[in-house]
């Protein structure tokens, strides 16, 4: 039997077991699921395609396409839908403004000097003014002889009627259209006289000028602004660019010859992608087991069960994430990834997993950012949900986490780009969909994992727990002392390791069938003799100490009858570790025989873990309070503190990855539940006692 294990053992080369090989060969697969799914949705297109062939296939893309001569004739668009940027002489208003000040102030001096003689007043008034505008003689003496009021108030209306025309812009095409608004003004003015409007709006319309020019400089600006404003055309991977039987047009041959699809399976042509897919894939694996490592603190290589069950539901999952993926990116269940880690190895191997595939997925296929952050997001959460997950129910609200986390992506992301509702109510749905896949995935799917890779999950442990196992149940008949001692093993280990966040189901079980190898022989322990009968006093030492260590073994090997897994054996193997069976080692020693310690030893090995080392602790406090005759918390407390101590003197604690501080806090919940446990009673007197101790009180 043992050689047939040792050849088992030995049956894969230690190459094999390397982190280095299981590296390689992991990565090396996931490289070719991820080229073959790059197959999976290319078009197939046979080599050269030419303008004016028929498609044999729809012809769609199989990546994002830069649209360039799309792209330039938007551009070219906006050139000629720019708004000209004008710029306004301001001088042609001051020209203006000055000589219409010089005609008031010249026609002022005229009008002035020659206050009573009107006749000569009127020659003199043409004589000088003459070259201003061109105004008739009736005009001009209308404005030698007009009242001082209205002729200062006419030059106050000249001047705001030109500063508004003016101000605004006078361009080739709106000179006649300015003039035209001057007569309108003048007409509508009451505190002149119409004569006196004729002439000031004539005055006016003589100033009215092209002052309104394009600003070649500003409205180049312009346009390169908004040219910059231009988002470039995509055309997005999936778009149907041809359908079978079509003939391939100019535009289709240019995005055919741009994406290099012509001789499409050349082995020179993908090469760069195989390299770059490869460098990816590589660059992540390591990152992920370098922190894993890092995290797990091993300075041995990691369990390479471990990394192939991580990496098989890695690849699995892309597979799955690929075909939904085809359906609708909210309906990817990465975060099923996470969980399913996190359920059979630890939570945060399950998030680094599960950010591993986010970030291959959204490589690969071109995810935008927002969903590959928030499916992080969501697998971090669903990751910490489900670790140590007790009840099936959890893994399902794990998932419901996922499909809000999407909808509130979903409904975030199209509300800002302002799509309306009954374009978000598919994204939706599928978004609520996920998380329900998630769950299903990893319900559906978690007993295969434990059975292919042997993993015993909260779930599993939970089978193991249940009092009816034929094991408990047949160590419950045989051996009802050992059955009442494992219980009360498994709740004060189950105690201990919730304390320091160890695996307390897993003490719990494991106590449950520590001590299944006494089974075999009930009555040779002293917790099942029940009439005082000892079968040790009849025999040597020697042999009674062989009887008792032979528990271990036997337990592992009835273990395996029952198919009890091989974290659960493990207790049963090592829950004494190499301790010395001292009872019968000095009652060897005190008949004066020479004696080996070995032979009084466990055969060990010292406990591996510390759930182990904490059922062994755990084992051997309880037996010795329960025989103590009158316990009391501080004969327990120094009990307990005697016996913890020897163990860390004899070094058995020593591989079991417990901490000072962690033994520390052991022994304390060893301390406080016995003493509950085992505290001083009162003693009641009989009822005769009683009645005669009443009587003597009255």
């Amino acid at each position: 039997m043992n050689r047939q294990n040792k050849s088992k053992e030995h049956r894969l080369p230690k190459w094999v077991k390397t982190l280095q090989f299981q590296l390689i060969l992991s990565s090396l697969i996931l490289f070719v699921i991820v080229r073959l799914s790059y197959q999976w949705s290319q078009f197939e297109l046979p080599y050269d395609y030419q303008e004016g062939d028929v498609l044999k296939a729809d012809l769609v893309l199989n990546q994002d396409y830069y649209d360039k001569k799309a792209t330039e004739a938007l551009k070219e668009q906006v050139k000629y839908n720019v708004e000209e940027a004008y710029t306004i002489d301001a001088s042609v208003y001051g020209d203006a403004k000055k000589i219409i000040e010089d005609f008031y102030i010249k026609g002022n001096e005229v009008r002035a000097e020659y206050p009573d003689e009107e006749d000569f007043r009127i020659s003199m008034f043409k004589y000088v003014l003459r070259d201003f505008y061109d105004l008739t003689e009736e005009e001009l003496s209308y404005l030698a002889n007009v009242d001082e009021y209205e002729f200062r108030l006419s030059q106050s209306y000249l001047y705001d009627v030109l500063k508004n025309v003016l101000s605004s812009g006078v361009s080739e095409e709106n000179v006649i259209e300015a003039k035209n608004s001057i007569d309108a003004y003048f007409k509508s003015v009451d505190q002149l006289p119409n004569e006196m409007n004729a002439i000031v709006s004539k005055i006016a319309k003589s100033h009215v000028k092209v002052n309104r020019y394009v600003d070649e400089q500003a409205t180049q600006k312009r346009i390169e602004e908004n040219v910059k404003k231009i988002d470039d055309v995509i055309i997005y991977s999936g778009t149907l660019i041809g359908k079978k039987g079509d003939v391939i047009t100019t535009d289709a041959l240019n995005i055919i010859n741009d994406l290099n699809l012509n001789n499409l399976h050349t082995f020179k042509q993908d090469l760069p992608l195989y390299l770059k897919d490869a460098g990816v894939i590589i660059l992540l694996s390591l990152m992920t087991i370098i922190m894993q490592y890092h995290y797990k603190k091993k300075s041995r290589n990691i369990d390479f069960k471990e990394i192939y069950l991580n990496y098989t539901i890695l690849i699995l999952m892309y597979l799955m994430t690929y075909i939904f993926g085809t359906i609708s990116i909210y309906l990817i269940p990465i975060a099923a990834t996470g969980m399913l880690i996190s359920i059979l190895d630890d939570e945060y191997t399950g998030i680094l997993f599960s950010v591993y595939l986010t970030i291959l997925y959204g490589y690969v296929h071109n995810t935008p950012l927002e969903i590959l952050v928030f499916t992080i997001i969501a697998s971090m959460i669903a990751s910490i949900m489900v670790y140590r997950v007790y009840q099936r129910g959890r893994i399902f609200i794990a998932g419901m986490s996922v499909s809000v986390l999407y909808v509130l992506t979903v409904f975030g992301t199209m509300t800002v780009a302002q799509s309306s509702f009954k374009e978000m109510v598919e994204p939706l749905l599928f978004a609520m969909a996920s998380g329900v896949i998630c769950s299903m995935v990893t319900i559906g799917s978690l007993p295969l994992w434990e059975l292919v890779f042997k993993i015993l999950t909260p779930l599993k442990l939970l089978e193991f727990a249940n009092p009816n196992h034929p094991l408990m149940k047949q160590l419950l008949l045989e051996a009802p002392g050992t059955y009442h001692h494992s219980v009360l093993v498994a709740n004060l280990s189950e105690s201990a390791c919730h304390d320091i966040d160890a695996n307390g189901l897993l003490a719990r079980v494991g106590a449950y069938f520590h001590d299944i190898g006494k089974i075999e022989k009930p009555y040779m322990y002293v917790e099942n003799q029940y009439d005082g009968h000892n079968p040790h006093d009849a025999l040597l030492p020697q042999v009674s100490a062989n009887i008792i260590k032979k528990h271990a073994k036997k337990g592992v090997a009835l273990g395996k009858q029952y198919k009890l897994p091989k974290e659960i054996l493990m207790f049963a193997e090592q829950h004494h570790g190499t301790t010395l069976i001292k009872y019968f080692y000095h009652k060897a020693k005190e008949a004066g025989e020479e004696v080996d310690e070995i032979d009084f030893k466990y055969d060990g090995p010292i406990p591996q873990t510390k759930e182990i080392a904490v059922v062994m602790l755990a084992d051997s406090v309880e037996a010795a309070v329960r025989s103590m005759k009158q316990p009391d918390r501080k004969g327990i407390h120094d009990l307990i503190q005697k016996i913890v101590q020897n163990k860390m003197r004899d070094h058995q604690l020593d591989e079991s990855g417990l901490t000072l501080q962690e033994i520390d806090i052991i022994t304390n919940v060893f301390i406080n539940s016995l003493s509950s446990a085992f505290h001083e009673r009162i003693e009641y007197p009989d009822m005769e006692e009683a009645s005669h101790h009443l009587t003597s009180v009255k």
